[in-house]
C-alpha cells in the first residue's frame, strides 16, 4: 500500500479527522452563542418583571399613604392620576378588576383580607375576625417566556392603617343638647328619639318600662319581731342583701334565702345613714358623731371623731376606704383606707349650717346638701383637692341629692322643694301637689327615679316630670330612705318600723336611636373605618347599627350636611359589623363627621353600645 502525503508532511486519514473535529468544535460554539443569547433575553424579561411587581408595591402604599378606605377592592389596577399644574402625579385604584396588560406583561394586584384570632395574631381566615386595619398585597407580573412556558414573579407584603388617628366616644352620660359639638370633656350627644337609656359611661341602650306596684312588708317576711323603730336610712348590696338603721341604734338586714328581715342590732345611738358597697363592707353613721363599719361577720363601733356633738347625717361609700359623711352644724368626714378623719382645708371657710345628705359620683365628683338651701360640691381634681359652694335656686332645707350622671342630677327637700342640676347650674322643678316635705331622692336611670317624704308622700320621675304615686293602702307614716338595687327591685323605710317593698316588671322598647355630637377632624380628612364595643345581651335578636354623616367647615362649626350613608354611599344601607368595615372614598375630603346609632332589643333585653371609633387621616 502507497501512503499519499501532502506538502506540509500531514496524511489523508489525518486531515479527515481535523476536518471533522473542526466541524463539531464549530457546531457546538454555535449552539453555545444561540443559547447564551437566549438568557440574556429571559434575563432581561425577569429584570423587567421584577421592576413591574416593585412598582405595584410602591404604588400601593403610595396609595396607603393617601387614604386607608381606598383599599376597597379585592383585586385593582393602578394609575398614575393628575394632581394639579406642576405637581406629581399620585398613584389611585381605577377599580378595574381584570390583570392589567404592560407590553408584553401581565400585572396583577390582590388585596387580601387579613385574620386574626382572639389573641389578635394574623391566621389563617376566617379566624375570630376580620382586621380592617391590615391588608395582604399580592402582585403578581407573569409573561410568556416560549410557547407553553409562563414565568411569573411576584411581590406579597402586608400594609397597615398605622398612620391615622381615631374619634373615640365612649361617654353620653350628659345626654341631648341639640348642635352639640364634640370635645372630649364633654359627654352630650345632638338629639334622641326618646328611647334610649345613656346614664352611665361606656353604656347607650334602649330605654326601659317598669310596671310595679308598692306593698306593705308584714310579719311574715321577719324572723321574730318586726322592728316599731323609726328607720332613718336603708342600703341594698343586692336584692338579696338589703340593710337599714334607726332609732336606738337599730341595725336590721333582709336577706333573700329566706326571705326575711332580721334584727341584728339593737342599742347606740340613732343611726341616720347607711351606705353598703358589698357583703362584707359597709358604714352607718348617726348621733355624737357615732361610725359603726361591717366587715363581712359583725359592726364594729369606732370612736367618735373630736366633734362627738355633731350629728351624722348621712354617709356615702364608693369602695372599700373610700367614702364621706356629714352632718350637723356642717361637718364633713373623710375616709381614707381605714381611718376617718375631720375634712379641713385652706382658704373661706365652709358653711356651718347642717349637711343632711351626701353623695359620691366617683372619688373625685362628691356632693353634699342641707340647710337653708346649702350646696357644696368636692372636686379631687383641684389642686389641692377641696369642697366649694355652689349657687343654690332655694332657701329650703335640702334633704338628699342623687344622681343620673355628672350632669343630671337631682335634690329635694322641705316644702315639696326639687331643684335638678344640669351640668352646669341647679334650677327648680315643678314639685307635683299637695307639696310636702322630701326626705329622699334616688334616681335609677335618665327615665326612672323616685323621691319619699312626710305622711308618704311618693313621687315619680318619668324622664320628662315628676308625678304622685299612691302609697299602699294604710300607710301614712314618714317614709325617710330608698334603695333598688334593681330598677324593678325597691325598698322604703320610714317611721315606726314601716318598711315597703317594691316589685314590677321590665319590659324594653323595641328600638331607639341616637344621632353623636359633631366630631372636629381638623382639617379636609378621609373617614376611613368606624368599629364599636358593644354587648349584645339578645343575639341575634339585639342588634346595633350605624349610618355617617359629613359636613365641610364654616367658621369652625359643621356646614351643610351630607345625607345619612352606608357601606354603598346611600341611605339604604348601615354598618353593622362591630368589628370594624372600610368606609366609602365618598367620605372623604370634608373637616365634620358625625354618626347615627339605632338599636333594637327583642322587648326584654337590649343591646348595650360601650365605644364607638372612628379612624381618620
Amino acid at each position: 500500500m502507497k501512503i499519499l502525503f501532502f506538502k506540509k508532511g500531514q496524511s489523508l486519514f489525518e486531515a479527515v479527522v481535523a476536518i471533522a473535529i473542526f466541524a463539531l468544535a464549530s457546531s457546538a460554539l454555535i449552539a453555545t452563542v444561540a443559547g447564551g443569547g437566549d438568557g440574556i433575553v429571559s434575563a432581561n424579561l425577569q429584570t423587567q418583571a421584577a421592576a413591574l411587581a416593585d412598582e405595584g408595591i410602591e404604588a400601593v402604599r403610595s396609595i396607603h399613604d393617601g387614604a386607608w378606605n381606598e383599599f376597597q377592592y379585592t383585586q385593582s389596577q393602578v394609575k398614575q392620576t393628575p394632581t394639579g399644574p406642576g405637581l406629581p402625579d399620585q398613584w389611585t385604584f381605577n377599580g378595574i378588576s381584570s390583570p392589567e396588560a404592560i407590553g408584553q406583561f401581565t400585572r396583577t394586584i390582590e388585596i387580601d383580607p387579613v385574620c386574626r384570632d382572639g389573641s389578635n395574631t394574623i391566621v389563617v381566615c376566617p379566624g375570630s375576625y376580620t382586621d380592617p386595619h391590615t391588608k395582604n398585597v399580592i402582585v403578581t407580573v407573569s409573561w410568556t417566556a416560549r410557547p407553553g412556558t409562563t414565568n411569573s414573579v411576584r411581590r406579597i407584603t402586608y400594609v397597615s392603617n398605622w398612620d391615622s388617628r381615631d374619634w373615640i366616644d365612649t361617654d353620653w352620660s350628659c345626654g341631648a343638647k341639640s348642635g352639640a359639638l364634640w370635645s372630649a370633656a364633654g359627654k352630650n350627644f345632638d338629639s334622641q328619639d326618646g328611647n334610649i337609656e345613656y346614664t352611665a359611661t361606656g353604656d347607650v341602650q334602649l330605654k326601659t318600662t317598669i310596671t310595679g306596684s308598692w306593698a306593705n312588708v308584714t310579719s311574715a317576711l321577719w324572723n321574730g319581731t318586726p322592728t316599731t323603730n323609726d328607720l332613718q336610712s336603708v342600703s341594698a348590696v343586692n336584692q338579696n342583701d338589703v340593710w337599714a338603721v334607726g332609732g336606738g341604734g337599730k341595725i336590721i338586714h333582709y336577706t333573700g334565702s329566706p326571705a326575711k328581715w332580721n334584727t341584728v342590732v339593737s342599742s347606740g345611738n340613732t343611726l341616720f345613714g347607711i351606705s353598703m358597697v358589698s357583703a362584707n363592707y359597709g358604714w352607718a353613721v348617726g348621733g355624737n358623731g357615732m361610725l359603726r363599719g361591717w366587715n363581712g361577720t359583725s359592726w364594729i363601733t369606732y370612736s367618735p371623731l373630736p366633734q362627738t356633738s355633731r350629728v351624722l347625717r348621712d354617709v356615702s361609700i364608693l369602695a372599700s376606704g373610700d367614702g364621706w359623711a356629714v352632718g350637723d352644724n356642717g361637718v364633713i368626714e373623710r375616709l381614707v383606707g381605714c381611718t376617718w378623719k375631720v375634712w379641713s382645708q385652706a382658704g373661706p371657710a365652709l358653711p356651718t349650717n347642717n349637711l343632711y345628705g351626701v353623695r359620691m359620683l366617683s372619688t373625685n365628683d362628691v356632693w353634699a346638701v342641707g340647710q337653708s338651701g346649702t350646696i357644696l360640691h368636692f372636686d379631687g381634681n383641684a389642686i389641692p383637692p377641696k369642697w366649694s359652694v355652689v349657687a343654690s335656686p332655694t332657701g329650703a332645707n335640702l334633704r338628699s341629692v342623687d344622681f343620673i350622671s355628672s350632669c343630671d342630677g337631682f335634690a329635694v327637700g322641705s316644702g315639696g322643694a326639687i331643684i335638678r342640676w344640669n351640668g352646669t347650674l341647679w334650677s327648680n322643678v315643678t314639685s307635683p301637689s299637695p307639696r310636702r316635705t322630701f326626705w329622699d331622692v334616688l334616681m335609677t336611670s335618665s327615665n326612672n327615679g323616685w323621691s319619699i317624704g312626710v305622711n308618704a308622700k311618693m313621687i315619680r320621675w318619668d324622664g320628662s316630670a315628676w308625678s304622685n304615686v299612691t302609697p299602699p293602702s294604710g300607710t301614712s307614716n314618714d317614709l325617710h330612705s330608698l334603695a333598688f338595687p334593681l330598677q324593678n327591685d325597691g325598698w322604703a323605710v320610714g317611721d315606726s318600723g314601716r318598711i315597703l317593698h317594691f316589685t314590677g316588671t321590665v319590659s324594653v322598647v323595641p328600638s331607639g336611636a341616637f344621632t353623636s355630637a359633631a366630631f372636629d377632624m381638623g382639617d379636609a380628612s378621609p373617614v376611613q373605618v368606624i368599629e364599636w364595643n358593644h354587648t349584645p345581651s339578645c343575639t341575634p335578636a339585639c342588634t346595633i347599627k350605624f349610618q355617617i354623616q359629613i359636613a365641610p367647615n364654616n367658621a369652625g362649626a359643621p356646614g351643610a350636611w351630607s345625607g345619612w350613608m352606608g357601606p354603598d354611599g346611600t341611605s339604604a344601607t348601615y354598618f353593622t359589623i362591630a368589628a370594624g368595615t372600610l368606609i366609602p372614598e365618598a367620605f372623604n375630603g370634608k373637616q365634620w363627621v358625625r354618626y347615627r346609632t339605632t338599636l333594637t332589643g327583642d322587648l326584654s333585653n337590649t343591646p348595650v353600645l360601650q365605644e364607638l371609633r372612628i379612624n381618620y387621616k
